[in-house]
């Protein structure tokens, strides 16, 4: 279709719509003014015709005001005029009122007198009884004892309009005497009398038998809200309506008005006038448009189109449409010529782009391919993605991925879905295999994007192997920092009991070795008490292995040579061992000081020498002790067993090496944990206690074991500067007679607490005891100077080991202390021992221990001439 014809349709088309929109909106907008004009004109006529009807009510109660205020009215009610039926309501009486009822009530509702009449007859007819009961019954009319009432009252038999009024002295003195009531029955004179008043056909009925079935819904708004409105009843005429008020609990009356439609007529006349007139405008204006738009726009846009079409026949961009104007044509053709301009620089760019896409994908450091979907194959890929994989990229394009794909990797078929199924891409991991069979794990980035009109996928390719393998470095860590933390939870539940059970085994040993001084040597129940303090011996060992669990000291640290203690403990256990094993002692030349227990030292030195020996087994083999001076770093220390405190540098190493069995990697991940071992009839404490020793020492252990492949025990302690300390001396001092010492015994156990007072008191102590801190400085108070020594418990409720050693030092400050503890804590046990007139005895401990403890303190604090030893 030429343009010409186009032109022509759209003006037709255009014109054609807008005469119909404006001959709609003409006819919706005039004939709906008309129409409401003529329901407001007879809805006005109702409301005219229902003011007549008030009217009447009107002319009723104007009537009822000399009624009601004359006096013989008021003295009739209250009984007090007997002649005033005969005077003055005969049936000459009703005509001029234009009644045909007449009603007179007491104030509280009762009748008092009726009388009905056909004033249009003039005579008097019986009073309709149902009626006057409804309207003796109805609450307005005893309204109008305060001020006058009317309204229409329905009932079958006739409508009525009632009007009532109190009746009052004409001197307005006194209350009413009762209520005067009108009635006046509508009936068809009426209503031709009220039509005649309003030149119009009127009916008055009930509105519930009036109502039409077309009558709508907003139509009853209106009546509602104003009272009247109208409605057209067909194409002759228009009803207006207009309510009539009843009486209380009464229905209300509809007034109805025809009126004949002459409005609408004059309406559809003037609108054929303006809609033939609009008609000519149109096509006159029409014709015009269609002939502009041939000369001003169809002929240059086909001159445009011919140039256009020139240079696409030629193909060359250079070339230009050359149409100048300042009109819409001219500016098409201005921007055709921008846009061969653009086209023109685009082809270079696209030349550009291409050259700088190759050098970003080739240069890019991550692996990229695109794959066509179906069938799946690599249409291109870069150089980081052959290099990924180790071979060509031309052994790479047209290949499926799938063949890239390690056979044991499951196929999720991803690269196979459709792009609606993932339209924003997705992400993935795949293992692919390399041509020399080695596999590496990648993370693929993939989007669908289109190339050449067909859906490609483009595949960042990213080697994640490096990242997994420190994943699994990190899982690890977690798990030893795990293991710590139970092992930590564990040691202190061990450490809890031990101080515990060190008290209960005080009191056994402490009356154990009582008992056996009043015994006999060598009788039977000497020798049974002997049993007694052997067995709590071995128990408090145990103890000691609890509380070297739970990485609490159980002896005094001081500065000690590692290479002696290794020294000492393996001359010791080189007896116990079997002959076939061959132990190899390489020490260090220089002292390795550290601070340390010796005895819990030496015990870690043999059981890192027993566990090897069993390693070994009875065929013999070798194993190799050596210490040395190492510089520790925090590789060393990732690889140690979780829970030490050692800091990174030089540090004092015992290694122990053997070429026995070695451990799996399940053993050698629980060989610190408490009851656990390989033995049939291990205990599975040994270990344990080592790693709690050593955590009490600030040290860390390392164990590297395979399979068949031997251990090798590496411990590492922080050296010290101090100068070691030898051994202290044996020897008891011995008793000689002089005067009582007193000792303050603290301590909150009750049998610990009463054990030792009985041991001071039989070595010729005398003894005050208390049984926490409070009352040990209460004590201390108390005596003063008298008090020669103190025994004093770590762990006291209230004022705790400490403080109370704080309150004492204040009091006495030279006062010798000894301190007892099942459960010593580092480091305020070592903060306490540096003053001095301090010692430290810990639980259990035998009766002579502390005796010899006791005495050796008192001996150190005061001069030899004054030093007074007690013992049995």
């Amino acid at each position: 279709m030429s343009l010409r014809l186009k032109a022509l349709l759209v003006v037709a088309c255009t014109f054609l719509a807008l005469g119909t929109v404006v001959y709609a909106t003409l006819h919706q907008t005039l004939i709906a003014a008309f129409q409401r004009r003529e329901l407001d004109e007879a809805a006005q006529h109702a409301w005219s015709a229902s003011a007549a009807v008030a009217r009447l009510h009107q002319d009723m109660l104007d009537q009822m005001a000399d009624w009601s205020n004359w006096d013989d009215t008021w003295h009739f009610v209250r009984g007090t005029k007997s002649d005033y039926v005969a005077a003055n309501l005969p049936a000459n009486t009703f005509p001029p009122l234009k009644l045909n009822l007449m009603l007179f009530l007491r104030p509280d509702g009762r009748l008092y007198h009726q009388v009905a009449a056909d004033w249009r007859q003039e005579t008097l007819v019986a009073p309709p009884r149902a009626t006057v009961a409804v309207l003796c019954g109805l609450s307005v009319i005893r309204q109008a004892l305060r001020q006058p009432v009317s309204g229409c009252l329905v009932r079958p038999e006739a409508t009525w309009l009632i009007a009532a009024r109190g009746i009052l002295k004409s001197d307005g003195n006194g209350p009413p005497a009762g209520v005067l009531v009108f009635g006046r029955r509508i009936e068809g004179a009426e209503l031709v009398e009220l039509s005649r008043l309003t030149q119009l056909p009127l009916r008055l009925t009930p509105s519930s038998q009036l109502v039409p079935q077309s009558f709508a819904a907003r139509a009853w708004q209106a009546l509602a809200a104003t009272g009247r409105t109208a409605q057209v009843a067909d194409s002759e005429t228009v009803v207006g309506f207009a309510r009539i008020p009843g009486m209380a609990a009464s229905e209300p009356l509809l007034l109805q008005t025809e009126t004949r439609r002459t409005i609408t007529g004059e309406g559809h006349a003037l609108e054929q006038f303006l809609v033939g007139s609009l008609g000519g405008l149109l096509a006159v204006v029409g014709l015009s448009v269609v002939m502009l738009l041939l000369r001003t726009v169809v002929l240059p846009v086909t001159e445009l189109r011919d140039r256009v079409l020139r240079i696409s026949q030629s193909g060359d961009l250079g070339r230009r449409v050359a149409i100048s104007g300042r009109d819409e044509v001219g500016q098409l053709g201005a921007s055709i010529d921008t846009m061969l301009a653009a086209l023109e620089q685009s082809q270079r760019r696209l030349a550009t782009s291409e050259v700088r896409y190759r050098a970003v994908v080739n240069g890019t450091q991550e692996g990229l391919y695109l794959m066509r979907r179906e069938p799946p194959a690599i249409l291109d890929c870069n150089p980081a993605f052959a290099a990924l994989l180790q071979c060509p990229r031309e052994t790479l394009l047209g290949r499926d991925p799938r063949e890239l794909q390690d056979p044991n990797d499951a196929w999720s078929g991803l690269e196979e879905a459709a792009p609606s199924d993932h339209p924003d891409g997705w992400t993935g991991r795949r293992v692919l295999r390399r041509l020399d069979g080695s596999t590496l794990t990648c993370e693929l980035i993939a989007t669908w994007i289109e190339l050449d009109g067909e859906p490609v996928l483009c595949c960042l390719v990213h080697d994640i192997s490096a990242r997994l393998q420190a994943e699994a470095e990190r899982a690890e860590l977690n798990r030893r920092v795990e293991t710590a933390e139970r092992l930590e939870s564990l040691a202190v539940l061990a450490g809890g009991a031990a101080h515990d059970f060190n008290n209960l085994l005080q009191a056994i040993l402490g009356h154990a070795d009582l008992a056996r001084l009043d015994q006999t040597p060598g009788s039977s129940l000497w020798r049974s008490l002997t049993q007694i303090e052997t067995a709590a011996v071995r128990a408090s060992d145990l103890t000691r292995q609890l509380l070297a669990f739970a990485g609490e000291p159980t002896g005094v640290q001081r500065p000690v040579d590692l290479t002696q203690v290794v020294g000492d403990t393996v001359q010791l256990v080189d007896s116990t061992l079997p002959p076939a094993l061959q132990v190899e002692l390489r020490a260090d030349s220089d002292p390795l000081v550290v601070r340390g227990d010796p005895a819990q030292l030496g015990q870690v030195v043999m059981n890192l020498l027993l566990n090897a020996a069993e390693a070994v087994g009875e065929g013999g083999g070798r194993v190799q002790i050596s210490t040395h001076r190492q510089s520790v770093d925090l590789d060393w220390l990732a690889a140690a067993i979780p829970g030490s405190a050692l800091p990174p540098g030089e540090a004092a190493v015992l290694r122990v090496t053997d070429d026995g069995c070695g451990m799996t990697p399940e053993v050698l991940r629980r060989i610190c944990e408490p009851f656990y071992s390989t033995k049939a009839l291990g205990r599975g404490l040994g270990l344990s206690s080592v790693r709690g020793i050593l955590t009490g020492h600030g040290a860390a252990l390392a164990v590297h074991s395979r399979r068949g492949e031997g251990t090798t025990f590496e411990v590492a302690l922080p050296l010290c500067s101090e100068v070691p300390e030898p051994l202290p001396g044996g020897g008891v001092p011995v008793a000689t007679d002089g005067p009582q010492v007193l000792v303050l015994v603290v301590d909150d156990d009750t049998a610990v607490r009463a054990v030792s007072a009985q041991v001071l008191t039989r070595a010729g102590y005398a003894v005050r005891t208390a049984a926490d801190g409070y009352e040990g400085v209460a004590c201390a108070a108390e005596l003063g100077d008298k008090l020669g020594a103190a025994v004093l418990d770590l762990s006291l409720p209230g004022l705790d080991g400490p403080d109370l050693i704080a309150a004492l030092r204040r009091m006495l400050p030279r006062l010798p202390l000894l301190l007892t503890s099942g459960f010593q804590r580092e480091p305020e046990l070592g903060e306490l021992l540096a003053s001095s007139q301090v010692s430290f005895l810990p639980k259990p401990y035998r009766p002579s221990v502390l005796l010899d403890r006791l005495d050796a303190l008192l001996h150190e604090s005061q001069p030899q001439e004054e030093a007074v030893l007690r013992r049995s």
